[in-house]
């Protein structure tokens, strides 16, 4: 009796530890439970690799799995030292500051991974979030001239946060989904250490401003949105808000056919979110493609250059496409914020907010990600469109040290094709479709086509090579997809091949067997 008693005991205190710890962030400003997601399996079987930090780890959740990951670990430590060394205390009590704040912290942390057990005690999880959260605030203080200057470090040697946030890979593994850490973390340590640089009712505005620099996007192009802060809870989603909000505002400045209040979208969505025509059947019917470069984008900056701006337009026959450049790191940012779009509708539909925000006429999640890789791949059916789109520069692909692209024709194809693998249309609320890319890619589907007899015969010849380019992909991924699930090792193909060659030789005897019509 006693055994069972104390098994009762365990199962109410573990399940009394987890209530308390949704319970952490019911009165906490800018938090929100299960924020922060795990990329679900069935997007991670097309490239696993896309959802994994290439060079830092940030939060619980890839902390010390990789060893490729400890390189920075020694930099995020340099980072630490420098952020401490800021402090008008001394560095050991800033230090012991930021430790007493997060560990009165730890529910709120924890309630914001959707993850039951993030396999760390309170002093360790506290360890994590201190280091990786002055990590951040060291970055983002170094990328501002004026708090560097402000907020002086007192050690001889320069910061390397400034070194850092001028790296391509590092930038991507801050817009990592599995690789975040709650706002809230950032808000608490800034407003400890400086008070009169991070008030408490300012912060917010404050950080959110700085990460979207150092992330290449600005926080002032979005207009009179740009006085409040934005409600989100971590570097993710703050640029996916960053762009949503920055689509309202361009879209408010135009005369169109949305009807937009108090900077929401109230026009009722179309369904159709695939592209009937390629780039060059688009063109054969009259439709002028032209990329578009953004006056404010700033080459010198990395981030500023490989930044995501979704503003398709369409009208008068001429598409506009703000330029694409093809790095490194452009297909794993573009596939978390995708999974992010994706996690993040599938929680709002589980706790009924969608049908709350349907009832209120109010926009809730907007797949701007997963339908822009929709408009995408309806441009892209073979190498002939990819040729067409950097003709036009709407795409451009960045070099390697060696001087190649680090990108072939070939490689975009497959990149914009497995894009959204482990989606489908069906996955999509109505309300949840990009009204912008959805409008555009409605006129240019009633768009009327005008063909010669030669341009006829040319579209003929494009649509047969489209559909041969399908048909090789489609077997290649069948054959990858045969690989991985039933003969991932030489062994199980040696024994697939023995059992197809035990049923051809069973068939064999079979047919020999029968005795045969004189």
């Amino acid at each position: 009796m006693d055994r069972e008693a104390n098994h009762k005991q365990i199962i109410l205190e573990e399940w009394a530890d987890s209530m308390s710890t949704m319970l952490g962030c019911v009165d906490v400003e800018n938090v929100e439970t299960c924020s922060i997601y795990l990329v679900s399996n069935q997007l991670r079987k097309s490239k696993a690799e896309a959802y994994m930090p290439q060079v830092v780890s940030i939060g619980p959740l890839h902390q010390g799995k990789r060893m490729e990951l400890q390189h920075m670990e020694k930099i995020k430590w340099r980072c630490l030292m420098h952020f401490l060394s800021r402090a008008k205390i001394d560095p050991r009590e800033a230090l012991m500051k930021c430790g007493r704040h997060l560990l009165n912290l730890d529910e709120v942390v924890r309630a914001s991974y959707s993850v039951d057990d993030l396999g760390f005690n309170s002093s360790n999880l506290a360890k994590i979030m201190v280091l990786d959260g002055c990590f951040l605030l060291e970055l983002l203080i170094s990328a501002s001239p004026e708090l560097d200057n402000r907020i002086q470090s007192s050690l001889s040697d320069s910061s390397p946060g400034a070194r850092v946030i001028r790296w391509e890979k590092v930038l991507s593994d801050l817009t990592m989904l599995e690789n975040q850490i709650p706002l809230v973390v950032l808000h608490v340590l800034s407003c400890a250490l400086f008070p009169e640089v991070f008030p408490r009712k300012g912060s917010n505005r404050l950080i959110q401003e700085l990460a979207l620099s150092i992330l290449g996007y600005n926080y002032g192009t979005l207009g009179s949105i740009s006085q409040e802060e934005l409600k989100v809870f971590h570097f993710l989603e703050l640029v996916h808000a960053s762009i949503d909000k920055e689509k309202v505002k361009d879209r408010m400045k135009e005369d169109s056919g949305i009807h937009i209040e108090n900077g929401e979208d109230k026009r009722v969505t179309h369904r159709k979110v695939k592209l009937d025509r390629c780039a060059t059947r688009l063109q054969a019917a009259g439709v002028t493609i032209e990329g578009t470069n953004d006056a404010q984008r700033d080459h010198s900056n990395i981030a500023a250059m490989t930044r995501f701006d979704l503003r398709v337009k369409f009208s008068d026959g001429k598409l506009e496409i703000p330029q694409l450049r093809i790095t490194e790191t452009t297909e794993a940012k573009w596939r978390n914020f995708i999974a992010w779009e994706v996690n993040k509708n599938m929680v709002e539909k589980h706790n009924g907010e969608i049908a709350i925000s349907e009832a209120m006429n109010d926009a809730g999640i907007r797949f701007h990600f997963l339908c822009y890789a929709w408009f995408f791949q309806g441009l892209i059916c073979s190498v002939h469109d990819v040729r067409v789109l950097l003709d036009r520069g709407v795409i451009s692909v960045a070099l390697d040290k060696e001087g190649k692209r680090v990108k072939s024709d070939k490689d975009l194809v497959d990149l914009f094709r497995k894009m959204t693998e482990g989606i489908s249309e069906s996955d999509v609320e109505e309300t949840g479709i990009d009204p912008w890319i959805g409008e555009v890619i409605l006129k240019l589907n009633s768009y009327p086509s005008t063909l010669s007899a030669t341009g006829r015969s040319r579209i003929t010849w494009h649509i047969f090579r489209g559909n041969l380019t399908s048909f090789w992909y489609n077997w290649r991924h069948s054959f990858r997809v045969l690989r991985r699930d039933y003969i991932p090792t030489r062994w199980k193909l040696i024994a697939v091949l023995a059992a197809a060659a035990g049923l051809i030789l069973t068939a064999l005897q079979t047919a020999f067997s029968v005795p045969r019509r004189k």
